[in-house]
């Protein structure tokens, strides 16, 4: 919420301290788990989850590219169609519709992918969301009233990316989880994702809403700041794509232990 309630870039006073409450509630909400798995009560977490590597680094996964391809798109997209380039509600709907199908195709294919490419299939997601959103990207960057015909193909190969990601990825968070604490832990993946959703939507609406420069926040300064907030939606997807490949690198080395 105090990302969300910016005005002219500036967080409210009272940003610091809930910061703060949020830090100090998550620390004795650890303790609590702790002390209850101490005495045999189940916890609400299991923290011996995070013992595990991939489990750890793949959620880091989720909530970056949770960050980069829910709301946040959409955010970024219809604020620079309707606010920066002066189109209609409508026009701003159908720029993200190829998203959107994209998505719903990747999510239908991603049973597919994930056997025929194993424990790459996340990986291979990631290229097509990050491939996707560089082409948007460097396309408005040159051209920000450029035909939506042009924009189709990269955004739905982003959406694609955003599809197939989903259901590999929380296969393989949960690949080295014991079936006792399973439960706990597709809850703690579902958590990660909403948190990954609600910081990259946060942190759009700041870009968005801030003026990139000195003069008045017209239409061009609008413009200016949704195409950065694109670059941010992409860095979450580079970000998420660069850790995959360490969470990958560490599943291999640490598979031929876990078989023995």
């Amino acid at each position: 919420a105090p990302p969300i309630h910016t005005e002219g870039g500036t967080l409210p006073a009272w940003a610091p301290v809930s910061f703060g409450v949020a830090i100090a509630v998550a620390v004795a909400f650890v303790y609590w788990q702790r002390r209850r798995a101490s005495r045999n009560a189940e916890p609400l977490i299991p923290m011996t989850l995070f013992r595990y590597p991939s489990f750890s680094l793949g959620l880091m996964v989720a909530v970056l590219t949770f960050a980069s391809a829910t709301t946040s798109i959409y955010i970024a997209l219809a604020v620079l169609w309707q606010s920066g380039r002066g189109e209609t509600a409508l026009a701003a709907g159908l720029v993200t519709l190829p998203f959107s199908v994209g998505a719903i195709l990747g999510a239908a294919l991603s049973e597919r992918v994930a056997v025929r490419l194993r424990r790459h299939a996340v990986t291979f997601a990631l290229v097509l969301l990050v491939g996707g959103y560089v082409a948007l990207y460097f396309l408005l960057l040159a051209e920000p009233y450029a035909n939506l015909l042009v924009l189709t193909l990269p955004i739905f190969i982003a959406g694609l990316g955003s599809g197939i990601f989903v259901a590999p990825n929380v296969s393989s968070i949960l690949s080295p989880v014991p079936p006792a604490i399973a439960g706990g832990a597709g809850g703690v993946v579902v958590t990660a994702q909403r948190i990954g959703a609600a910081l990259g939507t946060a942190l759009t609406v700041i870009v968005v809403s801030t003026n990139p420069g000195s003069g008045p926040f017209d239409e061009a300064a609008t413009i200016v700041a949704s195409v950065r907030a694109l670059l941010v939606i992409l860095l979450f997807a580079v970000a998420a794509l660069v850790l995959n490949v360490i969470t990958t690198a560490v599943d291999k080395r640490s598979s031929p232990v876990e078989s023995v």
